[in-house]
C-alpha cells in the first residue's frame, strides 16, 4: 500500500504543487470561519454567563423583578421561607463612561452590581483586599473597577471616576482594582455598596434581584413557597435559567452565522472534488499500470481517499490557527451585535472549548475524504487495458446529463416546498433544508445548462478552429466544468444575496426612520444606547425639556 501511495499521491502533489496548495488553502479557509466563528458565539455565551453568575456563588436560587425592580421590604419576607439559608439584595444597573462631550458615540456602558457588603464578596476581590478601603467604598460612593477599566480610564485607589448615570453626572472614589485577568469576572462589571446603587440610579427602597441560598434537596419545594409570597411582577428562577434563556435567544443568530461558514466549507468540498477529478483523469496510466501489476479496486479507492484526506488535514491544521487568529475580530464582532440587538455582553478574550476544536477538525477532514468518495470510486473504476491507452481521456456516459438534471429539477421542487415549511421550535430547519437543496439542485442543472451554453456558442462561433476545439474540448470535461462552476456559482450567489439582503434591511430602516422619527430634535442620554444600556430619563428632565421656550410637544 505504501507503494501504491507513493506512486500515486505524494509524487503527484509534489508536481502539483500549486493546484494542491489552491486546495489545501480553500479547506482552511472554510475551517478557519467554522471554527472562529463557533468560538465567537461560546465566547459571548461564556461571557454573558459569567456575568450573570458573577455573584452567585452558591446561590442556587434568584429573584427579579420587572422594569423597576420591586420593594425591598419583599426581602424580610423570603428571608423568612423555610429552607432558605441567606438572601442578600443586589441592585443592577448601568453607568457610562469615558463619555465625551460633542461626541455621542463615545463612551463604555459599565454593568454596576449593587451589593450588601455583609454577604461574601465576588471571588475575585479578596484578590484586591490589600488596597481595599471599606469605609470609602460605603460612606464615599466608592466602586470597585476592573485592572481592564481602571487602566483605560487613568483610575486609581483612591481616585474620582466620572460617569453619567442616565442624564446625571455623578463622581465614584476608586475603593479597589481587581487583578487584572479575574478568573470568570467579565472586566465590564464594577461594583458598588448597595445603599450607594440605590442613590444612583433612583432606587431608594426598591431592589432588582435577590440571590437565595436554599436547601438543595428541597429547592422546588422551597420555590414554590418563594413563588406564592412575591408581588406582581417578580419571578424566581435558577441562576442556570437565564443563561439558558439567552442561549434560546441567540440561536437563530448563531445558526445564521454557522450556515454562512458551512457555505466556505462547501466551496472547498466543490475544489477537492475537481481536483480530484482532474488527477484521475491524468494518472490514468499510472492507475493502469498499477492494475496490472496487481493493485485491487480498493487499494487504488483508497490512495484517492487518502488523498482527500490528506487535503482535509493539512487545511484543517492551518485553518485552525487561521480561525483561532479570526476569532478575535469575529469575537468583537459577536458581542457587538449580541449586546446592540439582544443582551449587553463584552468578551475580553476568546473562550477557546474542545467542543470547537473537535468540531472544526470533524467537519474539515470529514467534508474532504466526502469530496473524495466519487472521484476514487471512478479511479478504482478504470480498466486496466483502456486506462493505459487513453491518457487524457474522459469517459461519458450516456444519459449522465439528462439523469442529472432531472435529479436537480426534483431538488429544486424540494427546496420550494421546504421553503414554504414552518419553523421548528423556533429554528427554520426546512428553512436550511432548502438553502441546501437550492445548491444541490442547482449544481446538478449545471452539466445540461453547460451543454446548452456550448451548442449555442458552436452554432454562433461557425467554424472557426481554435473556438472549435475549445469547446470540443469543455463538452468532453464538461463533469469537471460542472462543478467548477457550480463551485463558482455558489459563491458569487452566497456573496449576492448577502449584499441583497444588507441592502434592502438599510433601505427599509430608513423609509420607517423617514416615516415614524419626524421630530425636529432628538435627545438620548450619554454613552452608547443599546441593548445593554436602558438608556432612562427622570421626570424632571423631561418637564424641563418641556418648559423649554420654543417647545411644543414632547415624546418618550
Amino acid at each position: 500500500m505504501r507503494t501504491i501511495l507513493a506512486a500515486l499521491v505524494t509524487r503527484y502533489i509534489r508536481r502539483n504543487g500549486l493546484r494542491s496548495s489552491v486546495t489545501a488553502v480553500a479547506v482552511m479557509l472554510g475551517v478557519a470561519l467554522v471554527f472562529a466563528i463557533d468560538l465567537a458565539n461560546a465566547t459571548a455565551v461564556a461571557s454573558f454567563s459569567s456575568s450573570v453568575n458573577v455573584m452567585a456563588n452558591h446561590v442556587n436560587l434568584q429573584v427579579f423583578g420587572a422594569g423597576r425592580g420591586f420593594d425591598e421590604g419583599t426581602l424580610l419576607r423570603v428571608q423568612a421561607v423555610r429552607g432558605i439559608a441567606a438572601a442578600y439584595p443586589i441592585i443592577e444597573d448601568e453607568l457610562i463612561v469615558g463619555e465625551r462631550e460633542g461626541d455621542p458615540e463615545s463612551g463604555e456602558v459599565l454593568r454596576i452590581l449593587g451589593f450588601d457588603v455583609t454577604r461574601p464578596l465576588p471571588q475575585a476581590v479578596p484578590a484586591a483586599q490589600a488596597q481595599f478601603d471599606l469605609g470609602a467604598f460605603i460612606n464615599k460612593q466608592g466602586i470597585i473597577l476592573s485592572n481592564r477599566v481602571a487602566q483605560r480610564y487613568h483610575a486609581r485607589v483612591g481616585g474620582i471616576l466620572h460617569a453619567f448615570a442616565g442624564v446625571r453626572a455623578v463622581r465614584l472614589r476608586v475603593a479597589a482594582v481587581l487583578p487584572a485577568a479575574a478568573p470568570g469576572l467579565d472586566s465590564s462589571v464594577a461594583f458598588v455598596d448597595l445603599a450607594t446603587a440605590q442613590d444612583l440610579f433612583l432606587k431608594v427602597g426598591r431592589l432588582d434581584r435577590i440571590d437565595v441560598i436554599a436547601d438543595p434537596h428541597a429547592l422546588t419545594a422551597i420555590k414554590n413557597r418563594i413563588a406564592r409570597i412575591l408581588p406582581a411582577g417578580t419571578r424566581v428562577i435558577e441562576p442556570a435559567v437565564r443563561t439558558n434563556e439567552i442561549e434560546r435567544l441567540l440561536r437563530s443568530f448563531r445558526l445564521n452565522l454557522e450556515a454562512l461558514s458551512y457555505v466556505a466549507l462547501l466551496v472547498g468540498m466543490y475544489l477537492i472534488y475537481n481536483t480530484l477529478a482532474i488527477s484521475v483523469v491524468q494518472r490514468k496510466p499510472e492507475i493502469s499500470t498499477l492494475r496490472s501489476l496487481g493493485a485491487g479496486k480498493s487499494e487504488i479507492f483508497t490512495a484517492f481517499l487518502f488523498e482527500g484526506a490528506l487535503y482535509g488535514v493539512v487545511g484543517t491544521i492551518a485553518g485552525l490557527f487561521a480561525g483561532a487568529f479570526l476569532a478575535q475580530g469575529a469575537v468583537n464582532a459577536v458581542s457587538h451585535t449580541v449586546s446592540t440587538l439582544y443582551v449587553g455582553s463584552h468578551a475580553d478574550s476568546v473562550v477557546f472549548t474542545t467542543a470547537a476544536f473537535i468540531k472544526a477538525i470533524a467537519i474539515g477532514i470529514g467534508s474532504s475524504m466526502l469530496s473524495a468518495v466519487f472521484p476514487a470510486l471512478e479511479a478504482a473504476s478504470i480498466a486496466p487495458a483502456i486506462g493505459m491507452r487513453s491518457a487524457g481521456y474522459e469517459e461519458r456516459r450516456a444519459g449522465g446529463k439528462r439523469l442529472a438534471g432531472l435529479a436537480g429539477a426534483a431538488l429544486l421542487l424540494l427546496a420550494a416546498l421546504s421553503a414554504r415549511a414552518p419553523a421548528l421550535d423556533g429554528i427554520p430547519v426546512f428553512g436550511f433544508l432548502a438553502g441546501v437543496l437550492l445548491i444541490a439542485g442547482a449544481s446538478l442543472c449545471v452539466p445540461s445548462l453547460l451543454e446548452g451554453v456550448l451548442t449555442v456558442l458552436r452554432l454562433l462561433s461557425g467554424a472557426a478552429p481554435s473556438f472549435t476545439l475549445a469547446l470540443q474540448a469543455m463538452r468532453a470535461a464538461s463533469r469537471r466544468y460542472s462543478v467548477a462552476i457550480a463551485s463558482l456559482a455558489v459563491a458569487v450567489a452566497m456573496m449576492t444575496s448577502i449584499a441583497i439582503l444588507i441592502t434592502s434591511f438599510r433601505a427599509t430602516i430608513i423609509d420607517w426612520s423617514q416615516q415614524v422619527l419626524q421630530a425636529d430634535l432628538f435627545i438620548k442620554p450619554p454613552g452608547i444606547v443599546d441593548a445593554s444600556f436602558s438608556g432612562r430619563f427622570q421626570p424632571e428632565f423631561l418637564r424641563r425639556i418641556a418648559r423649554a421656550p420654543g417647545v411644543r410637544a414632547v415624546d418618550t
